[in-house]
């Protein structure tokens, strides 16, 4: 449009506005497939293919893989898998923000009676998702003589990991 010598140009800016996207509930194991997108890295990360991935896309965490040495178990000998202080994973490994590979949490993992000498024994790590909340779930048992021992595991254990809706 030309008005008086002048030329005026007009531009027309359109926005989409969208609320965001709400952010992924995971809680997945790590597998080969996947490791590239779940592992991560920072000054104490030690997660690796087998651990389990839990986020609600503001935080990320690994749980360690729970169990016993399967090579030993196949001769009927109950050996745990050795994780850091943990005798059998099943533990909080891994903490970080989604995309910062700020991972500085050693490890944390409980005991009972305030005596490592009491250590709980994962067997079982699973994964659940709903609506509201990611979920890992570590079931197994504690060693305290003379009520409960690897012969004779009566002291059940759960240890419930969750990262809910951000």
């Amino acid at each position: 449009m030309v008005a008086r010598g002048k030329l005026w140009i007009g531009f027309t800016f359109f926005a989409l506005v969208t609320a965001p996207a709400p952010a992924q509930l995971v809680a997945e194991k790590v597998t080969a497939d996947n490791a590239a997108h779940r592992l991560f890295s920072g000054s104490d990360a030690i997660g690796g293919v087998g651990d389990w991935y839990l986020s609600n896309g503001v935080i990320e965490a690994i749980v360690d893989a729970a169990g016993f040495n399967a090579d030993l178990l196949a001769r009927g000998v109950a050996v745990p898998n050795q994780f850091l202080l943990s005798p059998t994973g099943g533990t909080l490994v891994d903490l970080a923000l989604v995309g910062a590979n700020n991972d500085q949490l050693a490890q944390l993992y409980s005991v009972v009676n305030i005596s490592p000498q009491n250590s709980l024994f994962y067997t079982n790590v699973r994964a659940e998702t709903t609506a509201d909340a990611a979920t890992i779930i570590a079931d197994g048992f504690v060693i305290m003589e003379p009520f409960s021992n690897a012969a004779k595991p009566t002291l059940a254990v759960r240890t419930t990991y969750s990262a809910a809706r951000a």
